[in-house]
Parts: structure tokens; C-alpha cells; sequence
């Protein structure tokens, strides 16, 4: 049978009241709440945070094999905290959660990373409308994360003014090869029950074993997915991997990086030596707590986890150079830590990460030039014209009168339908939302321009139609304007 597109199978059709509560993609960062979400049909759940000003972004986490999200609470806050970024975990459909241990987490069964990379892809859809769209917009994954979020990002999904759903990629200590993995895991299955129970549900996932269902565990292979990979429109991938990793072995990380580079994604492998001082335990090849080995995806204070939450920030913040196909030595107990110094670009390679936001907002920024204190709305002008075949053009213009400058204009567009409303989700389609409060006005609709500004409906349905355009500053100043128009 083949695969159905991401179009055809992600149906997002319920939301948690929480979720609902974060309209404004502001929040307590501190604060990690439930979502939920249907995907193609089925129930499926995660956890978020929301930074307590204007989201810089959006991050997608990935998480590895035996925990769930409640594993990831402390890094979405950091996320939230530190990078400004919108943070989400999803739970993958088909995992089975189980109660906490030692650890003080909750664990987990199954390897449905096919699932889960649907999961991951809804999750991020869902939030890019929810907040009107962001400039930049990664993903990171752990482990069996790097597994569902590599198939994540071979769906090349987009965003709903057609991005690419994602910018950039982190992946630490991840499962590129799945092939290699389960041949590995049968192999030491005898003297290991972890490893035995690892086998069995990466067996169960595919239908069978590598030699039974070869077809199946390419498909899920991510070295083997570089083609659908490379036209994503991932501008950069960033690899972290222990060279004495005990569960992913280093060389899946050397695999990976070359099937990236070949599909023509600028890819960075951190590669890591010996641990830093109170690293938390992790397992290695020897038992050697000096070396660092495969870190438990929960710790906050770990190199290789460090390694790949620092790019990630970096990135976020624009404050180092993107990724460039370079390799690093990474040794906590040398000074520095990581030789050559990931802050400085190499020759030839650009000093800052660029965005897929940036071409079509050239203006658009998340915060205010230093030393602006803007307390000022922008202006906004907003029209409206109706023509034959049911289009409707709105145009205008903004400006901003602060410091700021201008950030972005977005349009919502619902028709009422008694005391309810549908939005309009496809501006060439002229697709509407379900019936749903007429207050929460999403998703966003971008137009062309900023200063000038220009959006086309299609083949919209005939009726009253309430429109709301909103300019932004980059100071977080807005500008509202409503009306209504008449499609006939």
C-alpha cells in the first residue's frame, strides 16, 4: 500500500482547555501544561510552556526510548526561560505509559516512531497557527527521538502559509540507523533484559525483523532517508554524540552525518570525549564514568545533553554561526570544552543562522533595536473588495511610530454561523474551520508585505465574513482593526 501524504493523515480535531488558555502564546514559563490533539483519528497528548514575553520561536522536542514527556518538563521551561521559544513534548501515539521509577519519572514501552513523527509534525502545525506563524521554528530529539524526529522532518511539512515547518535540527546521541540498532540489540539480547524488552518493541514496530521486513525498517532508517530529508528545506542540522555511547553507537553519528551532507543539509558533529565534573551517570561501553557515554534524556547537567541545548540556544538567539559541515572535539575536562570554538564562523561560512521566515518578512524581528523603549501601537489601515468567482482581496498599509519597527501583519477571516464561527484556514481554497468560539481568532492568515500589505481569499462560500487585521510591532505593540464584508 503506499504511504499516504502528511496532508491527508494529520487531522487535527480537539484541543485541551489549557491549550485554548494560551492564545496569546504568552504564559509562566514555569508553568508546563497538557495538550491534546487527535492524528489521523487517534488521541494523542503532550506538554507545553509558553515564554513569558513575544515567542522568539518555536522548539519541537523528540523524546528517546523508555520515557515519556514527563521526562522533559525542565527542559521546556529552559526553553521557555532562556530562548524565548514556544517549547513542546509530544507523548507518540502507540506508547505505553507506565509509572515513575528511581528516577523520579515516568517510563514507558514501545518504539512507534512512525506515529510519533506525526505526532512531533501536528504538534509544531498546531502551534504555527495557534501563534500566527514564527521566525524560527527547530526541532531536537534524544535517542529514539533523533528516530522520530529524522521521519519528522522526511515529511517535509510546511507551515500554513507554506514554510518549511522546520529551520533547524538538533540531534543528540540519536538512533539514525534502526537497521544496525536491532541487529545489535538481538546480539546482546541474552544478557540484557533492557536490551531484550528494546528488541522486542522495535521488532513489534515494524511488523517483524530486519530480515522479514527490510522494506519497513529503511523507512524508518534515517541515514536512509537523506533524499526526502534534503528537500525539507532544513537549513542546518546539528549532530551530539558520545564516542563511548553504550545504546547508540558513535558510529550511527558518523553514518549520519555524511547521508546529510550528500542530501546537501549543512550538518555539525559534536563529537564527545570525557564527561565534566558531576555529570550526571550515564552508560557506556566499559562502565567508565570518565568517558561520557549515552546521558539519560532527563538530565540537565550532562555534556552531551549541554552540547546540544547550547546549539539550540546559539541558534535561537542568533548569537553563533549556523551550522556549516564541521566537526568538533567536545572533552568536559578540557579548557575549552570544544575545540575548534563553535562561536566562530569558519572560512567560508556564514556568522549567523538565516530563517525561512526572513525572505518573506525582511523586517520582521522578535524584539526591539537596544535601548527602545516603544509603548506606541502601530498604525494600520485595512480594505476590503470583492470580485466575481467569490474572491476577496484585503489590502492596506501600516506603520509603525516607535523606536520598534514594524514585525509582522496577520489576518483572521471567520463567517458566523449562529453564535459560533468558522475561520478561514486556506486562503486559496477558501477551507474553513469547524464551528468554534467566534474569540478565538485563529488560525492567522499572512499577507504579502508588511508596510504595504496584501492578502487574496479564493473560492470563498457566499456570506457575511468578519475580518481582523493585525499589525505588530517588535516591541509587542499592536494595532487591531475590524470589519465586515459581504461575499455574495
Amino acid at each position: 500500500m503506499r504511504r499516504l501524504s502528511l496532508a491527508v493523515f494529520l487531522v487535527l480535531l480537539a484541543l485541551a482547555p489549557s491549550a485554548a488558555s494560551a492564545a496569546t502564546c504568552t504564559g509562566n514559563p514555569s508553568e508546563v501544561k497538557r495538550l491534546d490533539l487527535a492524528v489521523n483519528g487517534q488521541p494523542t497528548y503532550g506538554l507545553y510552556t509558553m515564554p513569558a514575553g513575544t515567542p522568539r520561536g518555536m522548539v519541537v522536542f523528540a523524546h528517546g526510548y523508555s520515557y515519556n514527556v514527563d521526562a522533559w518538563r525542565e527542559h521546556m521551561i529552559r526553553a521557555a526561560t532562556k530562548d524565548g521559544l514556544v517549547a513542546v513534548t509530544m507523548d507518540y501515539r502507540g506508547l505505553k505509559d507506565l509509572p515513575k521509577d528511581a528516577t523520579g519519572f515516568e517510563r514507558a514501552r514501545g518504539w512507534p516512531v512512525k506515529a510519533g513523527s506525526e505526532d512531533l509534525v501536528a504538534a509544531g502545525q498546531y502551534f504555527d497557527r495557534l501563534c500566527g506563524g514564527f521566525d524560527r521554528r527547530f526541532m531536537l530529539g534524544v535517542s529514539m527521538g533523533g528516530n522520530s524526529s529524522g521521519m519528522a522532518a522526511a515529511l517535509k511539512a510546511k507551515t500554513l502559509d507554506g514554510r518549511p515547518l522546520f529551520d533547524y535540527w538538533v540531534g543528540i546521541e540519536g538512533v539514525w540507523n534502526l537497521t544496525e540498532l536491532a541487529n545489535q540489540a538481538r546480539a546482546a539480547a541474552s544478557t540484557s533484559p533492557f536490551t531484550q524488552q528494546a528488541y522486542d518493541d522495535i521488532v513489534a514496530e515494524n511488523g517483524g525483523t530486519p530480515e522479514q521486513k527490510p522494506d519497513e525498517y529503511s523507512f524508518r532508517t534515517v541515514v536512509d532517508r537523506g533524499a526526502d530529508i534534503g528537500a525539507s528545506g532544513l537549513r542546518g542540522i546539528v549532530l551530539v554524540h558520545a564516542i563511548d555511547d553504550g545504546e547508540a553507537s558513535y558510529d550511527q553519528a558518523q553514518q549520519m552525518e555524511k547521508a546529510m551532507r550528500n542530501a546537501g543539509v549543512p550538518t555539525d558533529l559534536y563529537s564527545v570525549s570525557r564527561k565534566a565534573d558531576g555529570d550526571t551517570p550515564d552508560t557506556t561501553l566499559d562502565g567508565n564514568q570518565t568517558m561520557a557515554g549515552h546521558a539519560p534524556e532527563w538530565s540537565t547537567h550532562h555534556i552531551s545533553m549541554d552540547t546540544g541545548f547550547d546549539a539550540l540556544s546559539a541558534l535561537a538567539a542568533e548569537s553563533g554561526p549556523p551550522p556549516c559541515n564541521r566537526d568538533f572535539s567536545t572533552d568536559g575536562q578540557a579548557n575549552p570544552h570544544t575545540t575548534p570554538d563553535p562561536n566562530t564562523a569558519a572560512s567560508g561560512c556564514p556568522a549567523k543562522p538565516t530563517f525561512s521566515g526572513r525572505a518573506a518578512r525582511p523586517s520582521d524581528s522578535s524584539k526591539a533595536p537596544a535601548g527602545c523603549s516603544d509603548a506606541l501601537a502601530p498604525t494600520l489601515s485595512a480594505k476590503a473588495s470583492t470580485a466575481k468567482k467569490r474572491r476577496l482581496a484585503l489590502y492596506g498599509t501600516s506603520k509603525d511610530r516607535g523606536c520598534a519597527g514594524l514585525s509582522r501583519v496577520r489576518i483572521t477571516v471567520s463567517r458566523k454561523t449562529g453564535k459560533s464561527c468558522r475561520f478561514v484556514d486556506r486562503a486559496k481554497s477558501g477551507h474553513l474551520t469547524r464551528s468554534r468560539s467566534c474569540t478565538r481568532r485563529r488560525p492567522f492568515l499572512k499577507p504579502s508585505g508588511v508596510a504595504s500589505y496584501k492578502l487574496t481569499l479564493l473560492k470563498l462560500r457566499k456570506g457575511t465574513y468578519h475580518v481582523s487585521t493585525i499589525a505588530t510591532d517588535r516591541a509587542g505593540q499592536r494595532k487591531t482593526v475590524t470589519r465586515t464584508v459581504h461575499v455574495r
